[in-house]
């Protein structure tokens, strides 16, 4: 899809994240401040890349009491992850509010 083209409420924004340009910050404020779901490395955590259908997890625990940042249970860094990601019906789930990935 073009940017030209009006929003559409299934659009999805990818985020292209190199490293060391501060791309961690920018994941760390749509997660922790924003509470937005992201698919990223994070959420094939905590033994969820053996899950065998697509859904939102809270890996990685923290301090009691205090939220967790959702994350897909894909891995959209990697391109093993992006096919396994296609395999369970990632792009048609609409459980992302935001894709990170260094791939184009």
């Amino acid at each position: 899809k073009d940017s030209w083209e009006p929003y559409d409420p299934s659009d999805v924004p990818v985020f292209l994240h190199i490293p060391k340009a501060g791309g961690s910050t920018v994941k760390d404020v749509a997660g922790t401040c924003h509470r937005l779901v992201m698919a990223t490395d994070m959420g094939i955590m905590d033994g969820h890349h053996d899950d065998p259908e697509i859904a939102v997890v809270y890996p990685g625990g923290g301090p009691p009491g205090q939220d967790r940042t959702p994350f897909v249970n894909v891995d959209t860094t990697t391109v093993e992850g992006i096919s396994r990601a296609r395999e369970m019906g990632f792009a048609e789930s609409g459980l992302t509010d935001a894709v990170v990935t260094p791939f184009i």
